[in-house]
């Protein structure tokens, strides 16, 4: 078995260097996915989270959980790639295996007060405060958990200043730009998309040339990981389906908003257009099915679809109440206050069963 060690060692001296990122990247790459032994998987785990490329960091600390299940340092590994792509609960779940692993080691400790800490997770400061209390305690020489204790203190009070800064800003310039107006506001509308496209395509190309991959590289990166980690096991399927029905409460009232709405003020479109919204709905619904299975992986769609229960009742439901507004549509009933009322229930059900799937997730 050779040892990942010297060569990414290796590696990292060459991005010490400033150059040779891509010689760099493709020589772990080209270790890891030969040599599937536990070390050599976090060694490249390591560089890919050094390297600023988390999803190759998951991929790799994902396998070596895989082959190494009650390696402490693998799940301390995911964890921190976790969170770095601010997938909180996958983040926890790993932090706390790795503490349940390890009880007496500092890292673990030190990593789970991390993901808790982290926006991502939802959790408070003060659960972050009694992981690094107990750090402490396990290690009373150690002065890691009283550094993390003080970047905790020092973020919190951070936080509080930037509100406050931000509030007195949006105080001071709210006067000026109501002279913004007409022309001038138009060509300072326009300018500001422009210089957030720029930023936007200059962060792009500049993370990918630091990270030595074209951006091509890099979106098949993260297809590997997605369909590694995200569609990997039927469980991984089953909280992939869970946020699939989010967006469904949003389908009925995309698909017939424009002409419930128009029948509601008494201004009803012809039937016949009435082909245009089931043909977009039909075409988005088929688009992200294979999307899904192009992403994902073959056949991965049909098992979220069975696998998840109310992914499944969300689709229904979708389809029912489209079937139900087409055919109510198409009778052709003249009465605002009935199309009020539908309006009202669609516009209802969309955002109201938006936030309360939402929320249950």
């Amino acid at each position: 078995m050779v040892d990942g060690e010297p060569v990414v060692r290796w590696a990292h001296e060459r991005l010490a260097e400033g150059r040779r990122r891509r010689e760099a990247r493709h020589a772990v790459e080209e270790l890891a996915n030969r040599h599937t032994d536990p070390d050599t998987l976090l060694h490249a785990a390591g560089f890919f989270q050094h390297l600023g490329d988390h999803d190759a960091a998951i991929l790799y600390a994902r396998r070596a959980t895989r082959l190494a299940p009650d390696s402490a340092q693998a799940w301390r590994q995911l964890a921190q790639s976790y969170k770095h792509t601010r997938r909180g609960v996958k983040a926890l779940t790993a932090a706390r295996r790795a503490v349940v692993l390890a009880p007496d080691a500092v890292e673990s400790h030190l990593v789970l007060a991390e993901v808790l800490h982290s926006p991502a997770s939802g959790r408070s400061r003060d659960q972050a405060s009694q992981v690094l209390a107990t750090a402490a305690r396990l290690a009373p020489d150690d002065p890691r958990p009283r550094q993390a204790q003080r970047r905790l203190d020092r973020s919190a009070r951070t936080f509080w200043i930037g509100v406050v800064g931000t509030a007195a800003a949006w105080a001071a310039i709210r006067g000026p730009l109501r002279f913004l107006h007409g022309v001038v506001r138009l060509a300072a509308d326009a300018g500001l998309v422009l210089l957030i496209l720029t930023v936007i395509v200059l962060g792009i190309r500049s993370d990918s040339r630091s990270r030595g991959q074209t951006f091509r590289e890099r979106m098949r990166t993260r297809r590997a990981r997605a369909r590694e980690d995200d569609a990997g096991d039927d469980s991984d399927v089953v909280q992939l389906a869970r946020g699939g029905v989010l967006g469904w409460p949003l389908v009925p009232l995309l698909a017939l908003g424009a002409h419930v709405i128009a029948a509601a003020v008494g201004a009803p479109f012809p039937r016949w257009t009435l082909v245009f919204a089931l043909a977009g709905t039909a075409t988005f619904g088929g688009a992200l099915w294979w999307w899904t299975d192009w992403w994902f992986g073959p056949g991965v769609a049909r098992r979220a679809v069975r696998l998840g229960v109310p992914l499944r009742r969300q689709i229904v439901l979708a389809v029912v109440l489209i079937a139900v507004g087409v055919a109510v549509l198409a009778v052709g009933i003249a009465v605002p206050a009935v199309w009020t009322v539908v309006t009202l229930a669609l516009i209802a059900w969309g955002l109201g069963g938006f936030l309360t799937l939402a929320t249950r997730r």
